[in-house]
This record gives C-alpha cells, sequence and structure tokens, in this order.
C-alpha cells in the first residue's frame, strides 16, 4: 500500500472475502395473472489486515461480516379493457433484512460496531393505453401512459417514497417515442453508514492545491450522519427502424437529473478542503499528512447527459447436421426419457406413433435448453443491444447464461436455418452539463470545466462505445472498444493537469460445444458446457497525464492508474440439471396433460 517513513521499507495490506449464497425461484399463472415468487440469503464476511509504520508494530485488522435476506412476490395481469386495449398492473411486495458487524483493531485496541436494517416495500405499475392502431380508436397511433408508485418503509430512515410517469407514443410504424418523470428519495446504503474505519498510512495522494503528490494517512470507511437523497429525473427518447426488412435502428435519450442532498466520495481540491476543513490536515509547510475521505452529503448536483447512437442485427444461415447424427440424436432422447419408437422418418422427422419433438418448442434431450424464446449466447438483437452493452466485460453470454441448446427461431430442433447472427452497435454518451453545489455559498464544483471528479481527473464531453458480435453453428466471439474524450484539471498553482484522452478494445472468444450436434453425440457431457477466451485491453492500452510543463506527476504514472493493463482469462462452465429419473417424470407428466 505504500512505503513506511520510519522503516524505509514496503507496507502491506491483506484482504481476503468469503462468501455464500442462496437463492429461490417460483412462479405461475392464474386466469390472467402471472405471479413470481423470488427469496435470496447472502453472507459475506471480510478480512483486512494492514501494516503499520512502526517497528514490531501490530498490524491493524478490521473484520466485517455481512448477512441479508430478500422475498419479492410479483403479480402482473389485465384489470380491465378499453377501446385500445387492456389496462394491466403489477403489483410488488417485497422485504429485506440486512445485519452488518464490524469490527477494527487499532494500534492494539479493539472497537466494534452493529448495524440493521430491515425494508418493506409495497409498489404498483399501471400501464393505459389511449389509442391504438387497427382499434376503434386509433386516431393517434400507438399511445399508452403509464404511473408507478412506491413507498418503502426503513427501520433506520423511517418512510421513503418513489413515484413516476411515463408516456410511450408510436405515431407511424417502426417509430417510438418515450418520455418519462420519476422522483426518488434514495437512502444510503448500509455500508456506507457502517462499514468500518479504515486507516491507511503512506497513501499517494494528488493535492490539487498545491499541485504535488503527497504521501497522507488516507482514512476511509462508512459516515453514521449521512441523510437521504432526493432524485428529479426526466428522460425523452425514441428509436426508429427506416427500413422494414433491414434490422438497423437508430436511438437516442436525454436526461435531466437532479439530486438534492446527493451522497459523494471526496477528492482533495480546494472547494472541497474549504467546505470541509476539519477533514484535510496539514503540517507547518501546508504539506497533507492526513485526509478523510469517507462519503458526504453534496447540497445538490445537475446532470444532463445525451445518448445517441444505432444498433444493426442480421441473421446468418446455420449448418443442419447429417441425418446420421439426427438420428444418433434422437436414440439418446428416447433412451433417457424411455419412449419406444423407430429411427424416424427421412428429412429428420419423427416416425409414425413417434412423440419426439422437432420444433423449436419441443423439449430438447439431455440437459439441452428449451428453443421457446431463447436466444443464442453471444447473439444481440438490435432492440435489446443497448442493454448488454456490458457483456464483453462480465463474461456473460446474452440470453441468460451458457445454455447447451439455445439458438434463434427458425433453425428447428436439429439446427439450420437462420440461427446465428452478427449484430454491430455505437453509442456516444454526451455530457452537457455535470456540477455540483458542495454547501450553500460556495462555488459550484464544475467536473467538465477544470474540476477534478477524483483521482483519474474530470468528466470526459464524450464516452463511446462500438460492439461487434458474430455467432454460429456454436461458436461466437464479441469485441467491444470504448474511447472517452480527454479532460482537464486546474490547480491553485495555475498550473493545469491534461488527461489525454484513451481507447480500449476487448475481445471474447467462446465456443457453446451443445450447439455443435456432431460433438454431443459423441460427447453427451459437453451439453450445457461453454469454453471461453477473455483478452481485456488488448493493446495494453493506459491513462496518460502531464501538466503544462510536459512532466507527469508521480501518482499519475500510467501503472500506478491502470496496474493491470492487458489481462487473459480463460474459463470453462458446465451447466448441471437435475437427475434424469426426475427429467423424465416430469416429461412423461407433460405428455399426460397434453393428451
Amino acid at each position: 500500500i505504500g512505503l513506511g517513513d520510519t522503516l524505509l521499507e514496503a507496507l502491506h495490506r491483506n484482504t481476503s472475502t468469503d462468501t455464500a449464497h442462496a437463492g429461490l425461484t417460483m412462479n405461475g399463472a392464474k386466469s390472467n395473472w402471472r405471479w413470481t415468487l423470488t427469496s435470496n440469503a447472502d453472507l459475506e464476511r471480510d478480512t483486512t489486515h494492514t501494516d503499520r509504520d512502526a517497528l514490531d508494530a501490530i498490524r491493524d485488522r478490521t473484520l466485517e461480516t455481512t448477512e441479508s435476506g430478500d422475498i419479492k412476490a410479483t403479480a402482473n395481469g389485465k384489470l380491465f379493457s378499453l377501446p385500445a386495449g387492456d389496462v394491466t398492473s403489477t403489483i410488488t411486495l417485497a422485504g429485506t433484512t440486512t445485519h452488518l458487524q464490524s469490527e477494527r483493531r487499532l494500534l492494539g485496541v479493539t472497537d466494534s460496531n452493529s448495524l440493521a436494517r430491515t425494508t418493506g416495500e409495497a409498489a404498483m405499475n399501471l400501464d393505459v393505453p389511449i389509442s391504438r392502431r387497427n382499434r376503434g380508436f386509433s386516431a393517434l397511433g400507438n399511445l399508452s401512459v403509464n404511473g408507478n408508485a412506491e413507498v418503502d418503509h426503513l427501520s433506520d430512515f423511517g418512510t421513503l417514497t418513489v413515484f413516476g410517469a411515463g408516456a410511450n407514443w408510436s405515431p407511424v410504424d417502426r417509430l417510438n417515442l418515450l418520455a418519462s418523470w420519476t422522483r426518488e428519495e434514495g437512502p444510503p446504503t448500509i455500508n456506507q453508514l457502517g462499514d468500518p474505519v479504515l486507516v491507511t498510512p503512506g497513501t499517494r495522494v494528488f493535492d490539487f492545491a498545491t499541485g504535488q503528490t503527497d504521501i497522507v494517512t488516507a482514512i476511509t470507511g462508512g459516515n453514521p450522519n449521512l441523510q437521504s437523497d432526493v432524485r428529479h429525473v426526466w428522460k425523452l427518447g425514441g428509436n426508429w427502424q427506416p427500413f422494414e426488412k433491414t434490422d438497423l435502428r437508430l436511438r437516442a435519450e436525454y436526461v435531466h437529473q437532479t439530486i438534492d442532498r446527493p451522497i459523494e466520495d471526496l477528492t482533495i481540491t480546494p472547494t472541497i478542503e474549504r467546505a470541509f476543513p476539519g477533514r484535510f490536515v496539514r503540517n507547518a509547510s501546508g504539506q497533507l499528512v492526513s485526509v478523510d475521505l469517507t462519503p458526504v452529503n453534496f447540497e445538490s448536483s445537475e446532470n444532463d447527459t445525451l445518448r445517441i447512437g444505432f444498433d444493426f442485427s442480421h441473421p446468418l444461415k446455420s449448418h443442419r447436421p447429417s441425418q446420421s447424427v439426427i438420428d444418433q440424436m434422437r436414440a439418446q432422447f428416447r433412451s433417457q426419457f424411455g419412449l419406444r419408437g423407430g429411427a424416424g422418418g427421412a428429412n429428420g422427422r419423427p416416425g409414425a406413433g413417434q412423440n419426439v419433438p422437432t420444433g423449436s418448442t419441443g423439449t430438447p434431450p439431455n440437459g439441452a435448453a428449451p428453443q421457446s424464446g431463447s436466444r443464442q449466447p453471444g447473439a444481440m438483437s438490435s432492440a435489446d443491444a443497448q442493454q448488454r452493452g456490458n457483456e464483453a466485460q462480465t463474461g456473460r453470454p446474452a440470453g441468460g447464461g451458457f445454455r447447451g441448446g439455445g439458438g434463434g427461431r427458425g433453425g428447428g430442433f436439429f439446427g439450420g436455418g437462420n440461427r446465428g447472427r452478427i449484430t454491430f452497435s455505437l453509442t456516444d454518451n454526451i455530457t452537457f452539463v455535470n456540477r455540483a453545489i458542495i454547501a450553500p455559498g460556495l462555488p459550484p464544483i464544475d467536473y467538465l470545466h477544470g474540476d477534478a471528479a477524483g483521482q483519474s481527473g474530470g468528466t470526459p464531453r464524450h464516452n463511446v462505445q462500438a460492439q461487434l458480435g458474430y455467432f454460429n453453428n456454436g461458436l461466437g466471439a464479441r469485441l467491444t472498444g470504448n474511447w472517452r474524450s480527454g479532460t482537464t484539471v486546474n490547480t491553485l498553482t495555475g498550473d493545469r493537469l491534461s488527461f489525454s484522452p484513451l481507447a480500449t478494445f476487448d475481445l471474447r472468444l467462446f465456443a457453446n460445444p451443445g450447439d455443435i450436434p456432431e460433438l454431443t453425440v459423441k460427447h453427451p457431457w459437453l451439453r450445457g458446457t461453454q469454453v471461453q477466451l477473455q483478452v481485456n485491453n488488448m493493446f495494453n492500452m493506459r491513462p496518460k497525464v502531464h501538466d503544462a510543463a510536459g512532466n507527469v506527476p508521480l501518482n499519475f504514472q500510467p501503472d500506478l492508474l491502470d496496474p493491470l493493463g492487458r489481462t487473459v482469462m480463460i474459463s470453462f462452465r458446465k451447466l448441471f440439471l437435475p437427475p434424469t429419473t426426475w427429467l423424465q417424470r416430469q416429461f412423461q407428466e407433460r405428455q399426460q396433460q397434453n393428451r
């Protein structure tokens, strides 16, 4: 973590984390309503040991244990009908409980803290159609409005509310316009309130008041005096598909957000030091020796952004396995589920008297996921490309993981058809306003024009992301590029730090053996597996910072800003399904219901 002043040797910090998770999901339908019940239980234990800058000093230790559980019930369905369509509602009831136990040993003295929070939630959303094409009332095209309300009661913060409203209008085919407003009260997390205080000696920080890099004692952790914030968010957006037969969508969304009492982490700037002088300690020569960086409430903040881009998607024809492979797959399917019948007719169709499904709605064999409504891992439709923009970074395939079956519609049970897909998307996030007021009477902090949002500089005007994806015949690739514009930060000495633009590229290559019939008939255990190679920051690019004279401050050395650079990860995943006897029983019950 740094270099000790007394011992002149490296000081170390060791952190270990243990986690456990259990989850349950149930769903069903009753009349015109569908319901879902989910429950989760989590346990996390974090232990941190920190060296002291003294001979034979006892290491500082912090121990934090977080226990949490939640249960959530959701029901959605039709309330009544209007000329333009059905009025639908979603009702949610939920409860969560969290317990945080922390213990700190500093200079041989031990103290502890315990926090608990229980939350009850009740929410309702209402969708009302106003006009719809090809219905009795269609003058406005497709128009619907919605409203939502939520009440949360927190054991340690009282009652908080969320209100929102919106409209969705499609005046003509392939053009959608959306508008929404939300007011939300948000409490600080239990970690922001009660995390144990960490005292880290030998921490390098850049002092924007003096333009120098100092070695200080940094104090981090929770702040029990935090207040809840209040967010007001306006959104206006739209998407347009200019060509009927080409899956190309243009999209734009403007967001205006204001926050009262936002919760912020502190940076070491002159304006923040004037607002919180007690958090900064300097010696007689004016050099920083200690900073308290625990979170605080600012007076207010404002943020205006525009997100524009497009998504393109094109289906690819997939390879169809040979008839002999199809016959072997049928034989394995019948053997697993205890079915009887011939080998099937030509062209992959079952023989007389067989109940083997061959369409996309059938039950797949031996661990393959259901075809209906599924997506190819790595394939991305134009409508949800934006929502899965971080897929390459997380290593999670699109459409819900690493299913062995999968596949788009039209391919059928045994491949072929247009099951593959190539996609491309480009998005530019443009920030017009990003400023905050720390306290009444102080000038605003403008993160776009010279103020620091952190040790990484100000807020870039542009953040651009491009994604290119391919998936077909069980093989896929995704290339993601990210670019951000440069920023500048002013100091009290009149010097200016320049943060250069940065472009990085990430590559993900993966194979789903379960989507390659020639492999799975020989090695059935490969169904439900995925092999993946992921390379982040392919070209080992790092941020570059320099002052007016071209010098690089010590704290902004490229290797300190990004210690990892290029990383390579290889992973193998396997989906395990219930025993064959259970699958047989479920299949037989479904067959009886169909009869």
